[in-house]
């Protein structure tokens, strides 16, 4: 009985552990500016853990890019510089669901760190095309996409 409690209290712990430390999908998680820049169409959203607004945002900004997952790519910001393991639990927190990259990355990009949030900036071939201040619905993250 001893042994069937302590595997249940194990296996339980090996179970949260691992939904704990699930980290945001890799592939979706471009390493460099470079790589960002060669994308035909990026959308890059700025986030922070105390932005209620941004809460808000966030199951729009998943919705979209499954919806687009093959046509463009979405990443995260958090505004605040968190990383590491800060940074994957905030990720967690907010439910976010696609790639994250950090301020120096959006900085060789050429893009401002906004003065509010939400703030989301639609790239097209590496150009900014749109910049999206406030939380965005799915209809609005659609409108702001270039109709080439």
């Amino acid at each position: 009985m001893l042994r069937l409690n302590l595997f249940k209290v194990a296996l339980g712990c090996a179970l949260v552990l691992t939904a704990c430390a699930k980290p945001a999908d890799p592939a979706v998680q471009p390493k460099n500016a470079a790589a960002l820049r060669d994308l035909p169409l990026l959308v890059v959203n700025y986030w922070a853990l105390w932005c209620g607004p941004c809460r808000e945002e966030i199951p729009e900004l998943n919705k979209f890019a499954r919806r687009h997952g093959d046509s463009l790519t979405v990443v995260a910001v958090n505004f605040d510089g968190s990383s590491g393991e800060q940074l994957q639990q905030e990720i967690l927190e907010m439910g976010i669901e696609f790639g994250s990259i950090d301020l120096q990355t959006t900085a060789q990009l050429g893009l401002e760190r906004p003065t509010g949030l939400p703030t989301t900036y639609v790239l097209q071939n590496g150009e900014v095309v749109r910049t999206l201040r406030g939380p965005q619905t799915l209809p609005d993250l659609e409108a702001a996409l270039p109709s080439d």
